[in-house]
């Protein structure tokens, strides 16, 4: 009885490590996308490009709206690229501006390793380039939010493409 009672308790404890950092009844994140929410987030950015009083304001097929400061020069980067870049990320709607992420040290990543609407907007633009992005919530992190940015938020970037550190 006793030899079966150590491998019997290995057996139990390994099933409930491997428990945790699971919810059974927390909300499963997809990427499901209604046309409300498009509505909702197409509407904020509308209303972002009014405060703002910007005109120029571009549309991908996707939803995003992009403005382009400077085109820059040469190639522009592809969707497996690697860039390095400087940037500032805020919420829409935050009328104060605040941003929720900025680089401040040209940081480098893969296009295919960030959200959508960057991996979409930064194909715009070639090395030197700036770039504003409008990005609808299922370009950015969709109804699984990240961190501080709530579910279904439409974000917005300023970014600079730096270089193209791999093609």
């Amino acid at each position: 009885m006793k030899r079966l009672i150590l491998p019997v308790l290995l057996v139990a404890i390994g099933f409930v490590m491997s428990m945790c950092g699971t919810d059974p009844y927390a909300a499963m994140c997809n990427s499901e996308y209604s046309a409300v929410q498009d509505s909702a987030d197409q509407k904020a950015i509308r209303e972002f490009i009014a405060r703002k009083n910007m005109t120029g304001v571009k549309r991908t097929a996707s939803g995003l709206s992009y403005y382009i400061y400077n085109a820059g020069e040469g190639q522009k980067p592809r969707a497996t690229s690697t860039i390095t870049a400087d940037y500032r990320g805020s919420l829409i709607t935050d009328e104060t501006g605040k941003a929720f992420d900025s680089a401040g040290y040209k940081p480098q990543f893969a296009l295919s390793g960030v959200i959508k609407g960057w991996t979409e907007g930064l194909q715009l633009v070639g090395e030197g380039g700036k770039i504003r992005l409008m990005v609808p919530s299922h370009l950015a992190y969709g109804n699984c939010g990240s961190g501080s940015i709530a579910p279904n938020t439409p974000l917005v970037f300023d970014i600079e493409l730096v270089e193209i550190v791999k093609y």
